[in-house]
């Protein structure tokens, strides 16, 4: 009787252990935190294993790991669509040294929002440390539906500031108007001396 016990609850354990396994294989905290661990470590192949073919990708234009355009406003967006263009900007980050630091995460539903930081070497040249934000995705059945990192507004202005262009020197516009100056001053009293002189002569 109780080897018969032992064995109908192993069989149970045995069943209920695929079930187990694919629920945290699908659970979309666990289904972000791994996709973002990949793409940090630079695994580009198992970051695309948990994407789905329709899936977007919305971020900063100045995270993309991609030159900005000199026209292009720091808050502006780049949106990424479909599998291969995905992994073109998997690739990107890749590239650029991206990383993405998470912190806590909640899950309402297929919907998991994260507080991030962001950083890579394409930021660092341009003077900017990491950007803080929020992260949203959406995870339906263990793949991601929809990625989309939001900067804070703390993060917006420190793009904004690396993109304002260098003022000019403060001295520039002064000595420029002071060359004028000091021209009309000598013409003036060239003028004045050439009277001058021939008034002289003139009484002479």
């Amino acid at each position: 009787m109780v080897t018969r016990i032992i064995l109908v609850t192993a069989l149970i354990a045995l069943l209920a252990l695929p079930v187990a396994v694919f629920a945290q294989e699908t659970d979309p905290v666990t289904v972000t935190e791994g996709f973002v661990t990949s793409v940090n470590e630079g695994d580009v192949a198992a970051a695309g294993d948990v994407v789905a073919e329709d899936a977007t990708v919305t971020v900063p234009e100045a995270t993309t790991g991609e030159e900005m355009e000199e026209e292009a406003e720091p808050e502006a967006e780049a949106e990424y669509s479909g599998s291969a263009e995905i992994e073109a900007w998997l690739d990107a980050q890749v590239a650029a040294g991206a990383e993405t630091t998470v912190g806590e995460c909640t899950a309402a539903g297929e919907v998991v929002t994260c507080d991030v930081s962001y950083t890579s070497e394409a930021l660092n040249a341009m003077g900017v440390g990491a950007l803080a934000g929020e992260l949203q995705v959406v995870v339906v059945e263990g793949q991601i539906q929809a990625y989309d990192f939001i900067p804070s507004a703390e993060a917006v202005a420190m793009l904004q500031s690396a993109a304002a262009p260098a003022a000019l020197p403060a001295t520039g516009g002064t000595t420029q108007a002071t060359t004028y100056m000091l021209l009309a001053v000598l013409g003036l009293f060239l003028l004045l001396a050439g009277t001058s002189v021939r008034a002289f002569r003139r009484s002479v």
